[in-house]
């Protein structure tokens, strides 16, 4: 609030004053003209520290302030796996919806027993945020359905997830306009849903807090369009 408050000149002394550690979080809170002011100036070291902490699909929001040379200088900082992953939430345009998915999800296999799929959560020991059903997806990784959190915890440990999952799961496509996802959020109160591509095949999941994000940058576009 207090760096979208200040003149421009002002931006850069009050960053100074934001704790190394907690800059990735404010950057991402920031309006883009905001954000893109403050890392245009910082050398590709400097970004590639402040993004570090961050999932991969935060990291391309930042990144998508950067040109093309210095967006790469700061890929290359970063470990082998984020660069993979980031690279892939870039290719696609903004507006869709692969540019706003997460892929930070977990899937399960429809013919695995509940017992199984507790395991392998035990295992992991950390589940992704807003997680409130588990992607099912079969042998070849394409979309079967979902399982919620609440069957898996209540019903019988030798049950298959083919048997108590939901089968007419609402997901939606990576090029799918964000418009559309807003409005299917906002109908079905949904919390999360898979993205899969056009072979249906799993490659991301969309959580309410990326779509809180987009309503805020619409209703911000809105008004600079009054104004």
């Amino acid at each position: 609030f207090v760096l979208e408050s200040l003149t421009p000149d002002a931006h850069h002394m009050a960053w100074e004053m934001v704790r190394q550690d907690r800059r990735g979080a404010v950057l991402l809170e920031t309006v883009d003209s905001v954000r893109r002011s403050l890392v245009a100036d910082m050398p590709a070291d400097e970004v590639a520290a402040l993004v570090a902490p961050l999932d991969s699909d935060e990291i391309a929001d930042v990144l998508a302030e950067l040109d093309e040379e210095a967006r790469q200088q700061v890929l290359e900082k970063l470990d082998r796996q984020d660069q993979a992953e980031v690279r892939s939430v870039l290719s696609f345009p903004e507006g869709t919806a692969g540019a706003i998915m997460d892929i930070d999800f977990f899937t399960v296999r429809e013919d695995a027993s509940l017992e199984a799929v507790h395991r392998l959560l035990r295992r992991r020991k950390a589940m992704p945020q807003h997680t409130n059903e588990l992607i099912v997806v079969d042998r070849s990784n394409h979309l079967c359905g979902v399982l919620p959190i609440e069957k898996l915890l209540l019903l019988e440990p030798e049950v298959e997830v083919r048997d108590v999952m939901m089968k007419e799961a609402t997901f939606f496509f990576t090029d799918d306009p964000v418009r559309d996802v807003v409005d299917s959020f906002e109908k079905y109160d949904l919390l999360s849903a898979p993205v899969v591509n056009l072979h249906k095949q799993v490659v991301g999941r969309i959580t309410v807090d990326a779509i809180v994000d987009a309503v805020q940058e619409r209703a911000q576009a809105e008004s600079l369009r009054q104004v």
